[in-house]
């Protein structure tokens, strides 16, 4: 009986392997990179800073016009006060544009139109998809 039940065990085993061991070159590719992503904006500032809060549609705007191409962010230094040393925030709001290395590209101190954005963005290569 011991021989049966060891010599069932090992059957299942060795066919569990030969199954695996088949099934490994069918491997698991990895999420494909989004090669449109040209830029990230990030909005250094505070929920309660008055131009902080004016910038907000600005940045809703600039994503939804270049979409895919740059990811805008906002980070509140009053909570995250790592945030402002690493980016040397020195008055807010202060917009850090970076490229996809997380090389800064360009840096503004204070509230910045839209028009003045989109001049920057556009200089690099960005394009308005949605308008």
């Amino acid at each position: 009986m011991k021989k049966i039940i060891s010599s069932t065990l090992f059957s299942c085993v060795f066919l569990l392997f030969i199954s695996c061991s088949n099934n490994s070159t069918n491997t698991i590719k990895p999420a494909p990179i989004d090669t449109s992503l040209k830029m990230i904006f990030i909005e250094l500032g505070s929920d309660n800073c008055i131009p902080c809060k004016e910038m907000r549609p600005v940045m809703d705007s600039i994503q939804k016009k270049y979409g895919s191409q740059i990811i805008v962010k906002f980070i509140d230094v009053i909570r995250n006060s790592k945030a402002a040393e690493q980016y040397k925030v020195i008055a807010m709001p202060t917009q850090v544009f970076l490229d996809t290395n997380n090389i800064e590209l360009h840096r503004h101190i204070g509230f910045y139109t839209e028009d003045s954005i989109h001049l920057f963005i556009q200089s690099k290569g960005l394009k308005i998809i949605i308008n």
